[in-house]
């Protein structure tokens, strides 16, 4: 018999509270694992006061466990962790987070409900292989997102760089790779192959053509159809968006010298005038 706050989280208790959700627990699926003195839901798993001494899954959650979880990680009620994850230290899944296939999660990464993350690309020559989806540090993922691996015809890998925030409602297509700081606001679609660079922003509702470059600094206005490359610290917006010039704010926002911002806009007159 187990009493006292140890009970909480001795393996046997854990196995007999998945069962009570119909869940399967083995032995090997409790190692590493503390779940919360708050487990019957009366408060939030935030407040829990053994978060900062061992990893927080919640019993709702499903975690394969082939999963590679950091002690300092929480997992929230009603996520599904697959086998191949691995997910670092301070990661946050804050509930209804699908995580599947070859997927790694950096330090700090912070996944909101209803994300899906690492599934099979949409590509009907992909034949299951082994392809990833690799997330830095500090990423902050919001509701509804998609994310999907990539093809071994695209390098395999879907790469999402480090401080980047994807806002409700992305798709972020197989084989793409985000720059740090990027920003990709609601309800914006990347196609397979597209490319962002470093501290490139896509304003709301844009859809952005498989294969498309954005370089560095680049500015896509809310609304936009991306259909060929853009430039670096260029602005762009309409439906089948050109350049409209630089994007200036962005790159005082940088703490660029005033002189390379003006040689930067005597440039790009030479180049479309």
């Amino acid at each position: 018999t187990f009493d006292g706050a140890e009970a909480a989280w001795h393996p046997a208790v854990l196995i007999r509270m998945a069962g009570t959700l119909g869940l399967r627990m083995t032995l090997s699926a409790t190692r590493n694992m503390r779940t919360c003195p708050c487990a019957d839901m009366s408060i939030s798993p935030s407040f829990c006061p053994a978060r900062a001494l061992s990893t927080v899954i919640h019993p709702s959650a499903v975690v394969h466990p082939e999963a590679e979880i950091n002690e300092s990680a929480e997992v929230g009620p009603h996520c599904v962790v697959g086998p191949g994850v691995r997910i670092g230290s301070g990661v946050r899944l804050l509930g209804s987070v699908h995580v599947d296939g070859l997927t790694t999660l950096g330090p700090g990464v912070t996944v909101y409900p209803f994300v899906t993350l690492g599934h099979p690309p949409q590509d009907l020559k992909h034949r299951g292989e082994a392809t990833r989806l690799e997330v830095g540090e500090g990423v902050t993922i919001r509701e509804h997102v998609s994310v999907h691996a990539g093809t071994v015809g695209g390098g395999g890998v879907t790469t999402i760089g480090s401080s980047c925030l994807l806002m409700a409602g992305v798709h972020v297509g197989h084989d793409c790779s985000l720059g740090a700081r990027t920003i990709v606001a609601s309800g914006s679609l990347l196609a397979g192959h597209v490319t962002l660079g470093e501290g490139v922003v896509v304003g709301g509702q844009c859809a952005v053509h498989q294969h498309v470059h954005l370089g560095r600094g680049a500015y896509l206005g809310g609304g936009s159809v991306l259909a060929r490359d853009l430039g670096p610290h260029t602005l762009a917006f309409g439906n089948r968006a050109r350049a409209r010039g630089l994007n200036l704010v962005g790159l005082r926002r940088a703490q660029n010298p005033r002189e390379d911002v003006r040689g930067a806009l005597i440039a790009y007159r030479l180049l479309f005038g």
